[in-house]
C-alpha cells in the first residue's frame, strides 16, 4: 500500500510541474552541427527543450515571412538575407563567423590527382559527376555561383558558362550534398569548409581569390542573376560576392524572446568556441540594427552599425 501510495504521490507531482519551455531554432545547415554539440547542456542551463529544424538559409526566411511560422532564433548562413528577405520579422542580426567555400571530394572521386593540380578542369569534364546546391534554397548555392564568376574573373573566360551549363546534380543544402559525396552519388561537390569537416570529407582548398572565405579580397565584383521564389512568385535576384558570414537573430514574432535572448548569450559569450572547433573563423559577434535595440546584446557583441 505504501509502494502504491509513493507512486501516485510521484505520478501527482509530475503532473503538477510545468512543462519546459521549447525554444524553437531555425538554423542553416551549416552552423547545425555546432548547435547540435551545444544543445544538452544548453537546454539544461537555460532550462528548456530544444527544438531545432534545418532548412537553406532562403527556406527559412520564407518559413518566417511568407508561411508565419514563428520561432525564438534564426540562424543563417548568409547573414545579409536578414536584410534582403526576412525584414519584415527581423530588426538586427548578429554577425559572428566566417567559412570558406571548398571542392569536396567523394568517396569514388576519379582525377582526385589531376584536381589536385587543376580543379577547375576537372569539375568541368562532362562525365565527371558535379553537384551542387540549388541557388534559390540555400546560399551555398549562389556562393557557388559567385565563385564560378569569380575564377572567370581570374583570366579564365567562359568558365561560368560552361559550368552553369553542364549536367550535374542539385541539392537543397549543403548536408544532402555531404551525404551524396560519402554515398558516391556525386564525385565532386562545391560547399563549405565546415561541412566537410563536420561530415569526416576530404576536400581541395581554392584560391584565396575565388573562396569568399579570405578578408581584404574584392569578390565584391562579381555578380550573378538567378530566378528566385519571393512572395509566391518568380523574381530574378541579383547577389554579388561577399565574405562568408553567418549570422543570428531574434523574429520580432518570436514565443519566447527574452529566453531566445540568453540562448544568445549562452552561444556567443560563453561557447562561441564550439564554432571554432567546426572549422568557422569565428569573429568577436557585432550587432547591426537601431542602437536602442542593442541593449538586449551589449554585453555581449559590439555594436557594428545599421540594419
Amino acid at each position: 500500500m505504501r509502494r502504491i501510495l509513493c507512486l501516485s504521490l510521484a505520478g501527482f507531482l509530475m503532473a503538477c510541474t510545468p512543462p519546459l519551455p521549447r525554444l524553437v531554432v531555425f538554423q542553416a545547415p551549416q552552423v547545425a552541427p555546432a548547435i547540435r554539440k551545444l544543445a544538452p547542456d544548453m537546454e539544461h542551463t537555460l532550462g528548456a527543450s530544444l527544438s531545432t529544424e534545418v532548412a537553406g538559409s532562403q527556406t527559412l526566411c520564407r518559413m518566417v515571412t511568407d508561411l508565419g511560422r514563428e520561432c525564438d532564433l534564426l540562424l543563417l548562413a548568409d547573414a545579409e538575407l536578414y536584410k534582403s528577405l526576412a525584414a519584415s520579422q527581423v530588426r538586427w542580426r548578429v554577425e559572428f563567423a566566417h567559412d570558406e567555400m571548398v571542392l569536396g571530394l567523394g568517396i569514388r572521386a576519379r582525377r582526385v590527382d589531376e584536381a589536385e593540380r587543376d580543379w577547375a578542369s576537372v569539375v568541368a569534364l562532362p562525365d565527371i559527376v558535379l553537384a551542387r546546391v540549388n541557388e534559390d534554397l540555400g546560399p551555398v548555392g549562389y556562393r557557388t555561383l559567385l565563385l564560378w564568376r569569380l575564377w572567370e574573373l581570374q583570366g579564365h573566360p567562359g568558365f561560368f558558362d560552361r559550368l552553369k551549363s553542364r549536367d550535374m546534380r542539385l541539392a537543397e543544402h549543403a548536408e544532402q550534398l555531404a551525404a551524396w559525396l560519402k554515398s558516391g552519388d556525386a564525385e565532386y561537390a562545391f560547399l563549405y569548409r565546415t561541412t566537410c569537416q563536420a561530415h569526416e570529407i576530404r576536400y581541395l582548398r581554392l584560391p584565396p581569390e575565388v573562396n569568399l572565405g579570405s578578408p581584404g579580397q574584392a569578390y565584391d565584383r562579381a555578380e550573378v542573376n538567378f530566378t528566385a521564389w519571393s512572395g509566391g512568385r518568380k523574381t530574378i535576384r541579383t547577389v554579388r560576392g561577399r565574405l562568408i558570414t553567418c549570422g543570428a537573430a531574434i523574429p520580432v514574432q518570436a514565443p519566447h524572446p527574452a529566453l531566445a535572448a540568453t540562448a544568445l548569450r549562452y552561444i556567443f559569450k560563453e561557447h562561441l568556441e564550439a564554432f571554432s572547433e567546426m572549422g568557422f573563423t569565428v569573429i568577436a559577434p557585432r550587432f547591426y540594427g537601431p542602437q536602442e535595440d542593442h541593449q538586449i546584446a551589449a554585453p555581449w557583441t559590439e555594436w557594428g552599425g545599421e540594419f
